[in-house]
Protein backbone atom coordinates (compact mmCIF):
# COMPACT_ATOMS: atom_id res chain seq x y z
CA UNK A 1 0.00 0.00 0.00
CA UNK A 2 1.55 3.52 -0.47
CA UNK A 3 0.39 6.99 -0.56
CA UNK A 4 0.38 9.16 -3.67
CA UNK A 5 1.58 13.04 -3.44
CA UNK A 6 -1.44 15.18 -3.06
CA UNK A 7 -2.86 16.77 -6.32
CA UNK A 8 -2.72 20.42 -6.48
CA UNK A 9 -6.33 20.64 -4.65
CA UNK A 10 -5.08 18.69 -1.77
CA UNK A 11 -6.64 15.84 -2.52
CA UNK A 12 -4.30 12.44 -2.14
CA UNK A 13 -4.93 8.95 -2.92
CA UNK A 14 -4.38 5.90 -1.22
CA UNK A 15 -3.25 2.88 -3.77
CA UNK A 16 -3.20 -0.40 -2.69
CA UNK A 17 -1.23 -3.01 -5.08
CA UNK A 18 -2.30 -6.34 -5.80
CA UNK A 19 0.04 -9.51 -7.54
CA UNK A 20 2.15 -8.34 -9.87
CA UNK A 21 2.16 -4.29 -8.84
CA UNK A 22 -1.56 -3.92 -10.42
CA UNK A 23 -3.58 -1.80 -9.29
CA UNK A 24 -7.13 -2.95 -7.04
CA UNK A 25 -10.14 -0.54 -8.44
CA UNK A 26 -11.76 -1.32 -5.56
CA UNK A 27 -8.56 -0.10 -3.36
CA UNK A 28 -8.68 3.20 -3.82
CA UNK A 29 -10.15 5.90 -1.59
CA UNK A 30 -9.92 9.75 -1.80
CA UNK A 31 -8.80 11.98 1.36
CA UNK A 32 -10.04 15.26 1.13
CA UNK A 33 -9.09 18.16 3.18
CA UNK A 34 -12.50 20.55 4.23
CA UNK A 35 -13.18 23.52 2.81
CA UNK A 36 -13.45 27.21 4.63
CA UNK A 37 -14.68 30.22 3.11
CA UNK A 38 -13.33 33.28 5.11
CA UNK A 39 -15.26 36.59 4.29
CA UNK A 40 -13.43 39.99 5.37
CA UNK A 41 -13.09 43.46 4.07
CA UNK A 42 -9.62 43.23 5.37
CA UNK A 43 -6.98 41.89 3.29
CA UNK A 44 -3.71 41.50 5.75
CA UNK A 45 -6.64 39.28 8.15
CA UNK A 46 -8.02 37.42 4.96
CA UNK A 47 -4.15 36.30 4.19
CA UNK A 48 -3.00 35.89 7.48
CA UNK A 49 -6.30 33.52 8.71
CA UNK A 50 -5.58 31.90 5.24
CA UNK A 51 -2.11 31.01 5.74
CA UNK A 52 -2.99 29.42 9.74
CA UNK A 53 -5.57 27.66 8.41
CA UNK A 54 -3.88 25.91 5.52
CA UNK A 55 -0.74 25.38 7.39
CA UNK A 56 -3.43 23.33 9.85
CA UNK A 57 -4.41 20.91 6.95
CA UNK A 58 -7.08 23.05 5.33
CA UNK A 59 -8.19 24.29 2.20
CA UNK A 60 -9.42 28.11 1.94
CA UNK A 61 -11.26 30.02 -0.06
CA UNK A 62 -11.53 33.92 0.50
CA UNK A 63 -13.60 36.72 -0.30
CA UNK A 64 -13.51 40.47 0.28
CA UNK A 65 -16.93 41.20 0.76
CA UNK A 66 -20.44 39.51 1.81
CA UNK A 67 -21.62 39.87 -1.66
CA UNK A 68 -18.62 37.80 -2.95
CA UNK A 69 -18.99 35.41 -0.13
CA UNK A 70 -22.53 34.83 -0.80
CA UNK A 71 -21.61 33.60 -4.52
CA UNK A 72 -18.69 31.38 -3.00
CA UNK A 73 -21.12 29.94 -0.73
CA UNK A 74 -23.46 29.23 -3.06
CA UNK A 75 -21.01 27.83 -5.67
CA UNK A 76 -19.33 25.43 -3.82
CA UNK A 77 -19.24 23.07 -1.05
CA UNK A 78 -18.30 24.79 2.17
CA UNK A 79 -17.53 23.17 5.06
CA UNK A 80 -17.74 26.00 7.16
CA UNK A 81 -17.73 29.38 6.99
CA UNK A 82 -15.11 32.24 8.98
CA UNK A 83 -17.26 35.74 8.86
CA UNK A 84 -16.54 39.23 9.76
CA UNK A 85 -19.16 40.91 11.13
CA UNK A 86 -18.26 44.27 10.53
CA UNK A 87 -17.59 44.84 6.91
CA UNK A 88 -19.25 47.92 4.26
CA UNK A 89 -22.34 46.95 1.89
CA UNK A 90 -23.59 43.75 3.65
CA UNK A 91 -22.54 43.30 7.50
CA UNK A 92 -22.18 39.92 8.96
CA UNK A 93 -25.58 39.46 10.05
CA UNK A 94 -27.13 40.04 6.71
CA UNK A 95 -24.25 37.93 5.01
CA UNK A 96 -24.80 34.83 7.93
CA UNK A 97 -28.90 34.85 7.60
CA UNK A 98 -28.88 34.53 3.59
CA UNK A 99 -26.23 31.94 3.89
CA UNK A 100 -28.73 30.19 6.60
CA UNK A 101 -31.70 30.10 4.23
CA UNK A 102 -28.98 28.91 1.28
CA UNK A 103 -27.58 25.86 3.37
CA UNK A 104 -28.71 26.38 6.96
CA UNK A 105 -26.28 23.05 7.98
CA UNK A 106 -22.87 25.22 7.15
CA UNK A 107 -21.57 26.24 10.54
CA UNK A 108 -20.76 29.54 10.47
CA UNK A 109 -17.77 31.42 13.12
CA UNK A 110 -18.49 35.22 13.46
CA UNK A 111 -15.17 37.36 13.87
CA UNK A 112 -15.71 40.96 15.67
CA UNK A 113 -14.13 43.52 17.19
CA UNK A 114 -17.06 43.83 19.36
CA UNK A 115 -16.61 41.81 23.02
CA UNK A 116 -20.22 40.33 22.69
CA UNK A 117 -21.86 38.90 19.54
CA UNK A 118 -23.53 41.87 18.28
CA UNK A 119 -27.23 40.90 19.14
CA UNK A 120 -28.77 41.23 14.95
CA UNK A 121 -25.83 38.25 15.11
CA UNK A 122 -25.91 35.97 17.97
CA UNK A 123 -28.70 33.45 16.80
CA UNK A 124 -27.15 33.44 13.46
CA UNK A 125 -24.08 32.12 13.86
CA UNK A 126 -22.76 28.89 15.52
CA UNK A 127 -19.44 30.47 17.43
CA UNK A 128 -18.32 34.13 18.01
CA UNK A 129 -14.50 35.09 18.37
CA UNK A 130 -13.27 38.61 19.35
CA UNK A 131 -11.09 39.39 17.33
CA UNK A 132 -7.59 39.98 18.62
CA UNK A 133 -7.98 36.60 20.77
CA UNK A 134 -5.29 33.24 20.10
CA UNK A 135 -5.61 32.06 16.79
CA UNK A 136 -5.71 28.65 18.17
CA UNK A 137 -9.39 29.94 20.06
CA UNK A 138 -10.30 29.75 15.92
CA UNK A 139 -8.63 26.72 15.01
CA UNK A 140 -10.61 24.33 18.37
CA UNK A 141 -13.83 26.49 17.30
CA UNK A 142 -13.32 25.30 13.52
CA UNK A 143 -12.14 22.18 14.49
CA UNK A 144 -15.35 21.18 17.14
CA UNK A 145 -17.56 22.19 14.44
CA UNK A 146 -15.95 20.63 10.96
CA UNK A 147 -15.56 17.11 13.04
CA UNK A 148 -19.04 17.03 14.88
CA UNK A 149 -18.19 17.54 18.02
CA UNK A 150 -20.23 20.61 18.11
CA UNK A 151 -23.48 20.90 16.34
CA UNK A 152 -24.41 23.96 14.25
CA UNK A 153 -25.76 26.07 17.03
CA UNK A 154 -23.33 25.55 19.26
CA UNK A 155 -24.95 22.16 20.94
CA UNK A 156 -22.53 20.09 22.19
CA UNK A 157 -23.24 15.84 21.55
Amino acid sequence: MRQLPPSPSGVGILVCAGRRGTIAPRSVSIVSRKLVLCVDDRATSLEVRKLILEREGYEVLTASDGVAGLELFAARAVDLVVLDYNMPGLNGAVVAERMRTLKPDVPVIMLSAYFEPPADAAKLVDAYIAKGQNPRVLLEQISLLVNGKIRPGGRKL
